[in-house]
């Protein structure tokens, strides 16, 4: 009877994984590097007075414009007349080993984000806020192509390298 024996050299394979492992270990600093990303296109839009998926935000309404004007605050960017201490200033990222995340740290957030129809002047009459979306999401979750493929890199290079 013929014997036949097959001998595998998987020294090269167990030192691959054994690297992938040590890299995967600690995640960190891969982590940070998302959260600054997330932080960035979040800064990006409101530099651009865009959202991060490329649309240009409503303008100011005729009042705001106006109320600008009367405190010297007119012209100015949108959504960042209080400086550091408003929106645009609030806005935190943050990291963990297996997370990364980004946060606003203004209740009205969110109206700026969505919009909100049913808005009135200070009690008065009907004065509806439009969406002007900064965070790099959209309602169904998607991110931006940019931010998405910049999101892989960082992966594949953290994986990779």
């Amino acid at each position: 009877m013929t014997e036949i024996c097959i001998e595998v050299d998987d020294r090269a394979l167990r030192a691959t994984l054994e690297s992938l492992l040590t890299r995967v270990n600690d995640m960190q600093p891969v982590m940070e590097d998302i959260a600054r990303a997330l932080r960035n296109h979040t800064e990006d839009a409101f530099q651009d007075e865009r959202s991060p998926f490329g649309a240009p935000w409503a303008d100011l309404s005729n009042v705001t414009k106006a109320i600008r004007a009367k405190s010297g605050h007119w012209p100015g960017p949108i959504l960042q007349v209080t400086g550091s201490s408003g929106l645009a200033g609030s806005i935190s990222s943050a990291a963990g080993a297996d997370w990364a995340s980004l946060g606003v740290g203004k209740e009205y957030a969110a109206t700026h984000q969505f919009g909100r129809a049913d808005n009135r002047f200070y009690g008065g009459p009907l004065a509806p806020i439009p969406a002007r979306p900064f965070l790099p999401i959209d309602a169904a979750g998607n991110l931006p192509d940019t931010l998405r493929n910049e999101i892989l890199a960082i992966l594949t290079d953290a994986l990779g390298s």
